[in-house]
């Protein structure tokens, strides 16, 4: 309380100038200082410094609650739904102390380790019950966890399937035409096994489920 006191009669005899200047560096005083520099400013009628300092406050609040709640996954995938440049999202994220690629390296590399996991597990003929149990104990991911991950994966499995099935029957249909006009086309070869290795990845991700 001494120290409190000590504050607050020191900013009592400082001159206006003196506190517009201390107000200007409020981030490095401690709460208590800050209410006793809005008290005296108060008295000195400076309001529009006061209002500065108070917004300033809010703002700051406001900015901790956002870093508490901010989740950096969710946030790079919106913002690449939305069209937003990989560059942009990076340095938005930067400004907050936060790498972009080492939250993507985080996310993929521990859903792959989970999904090869349950791969090699269902090869060994475990059931579900016991590799939903093992993924509990050996990673210490919940059931929520686990069927988020799994149905990111079915979603892939299911796209890179449909993906695959259509870029074989358009080029064959291209082939066969070509072939009838007894022609051979290199980039219709190349669709071609593109098509079988997206059929190929969408069964083996839809396997792991």
């Amino acid at each position: 309380m001494s120290n409190l006191n000590e504050i607050r009669k020191n900013y009592s005899v400082f001159s206006t100038d003196k506190l517009l200047s201390i107000a200007k560096e409020i981030d490095g005083l401690k709460p208590e200082a800050i209410v006793i520099l809005q008290e005296e400013l108060i008295k000195r009628n400076e309001l529009e410094e006061v209002s500065k300092i108070t917004k300033h406050l809010i703002n700051q609040k406001n900015e901790q609650e956002l870093r508490n709640n901010f989740n950096p996954e969710n946030y790079i995938k919106e913002e690449l739904e939305a069209g937003e440049s990989i560059e942009n999202i990076k340095f938005k994220l930067n400004t907050m102390g936060i790498d972009m690629f080492d939250v993507i390296k985080k996310e993929q590399s521990q859903e792959n380790i989970i999904l090869n996991y349950i791969e090699s597990k269902k090869l060994e003929g475990e059931s579900k019950e016991t590799i939903d149990n093992d993924l509990k104990e050996n990673f210490n991911v919940d059931s929520h966890y686990l069927n988020e991950v799994k149905n990111k994966l079915r979603e892939k499995g299911k796209k890179n399937t449909t993906i695959g099935i259509v870029l074989l029957v358009v080029s064959i249909v291209i082939n066969i035409f070509l072939l009838t006009k007894g022609r051979v086309s290199i980039p219709a070869i190349l669709l071609f096994g593109l098509g079988i290795w997206k059929l190929v990845q969408g069964e083996h991700q839809l396997r792991k489920n």
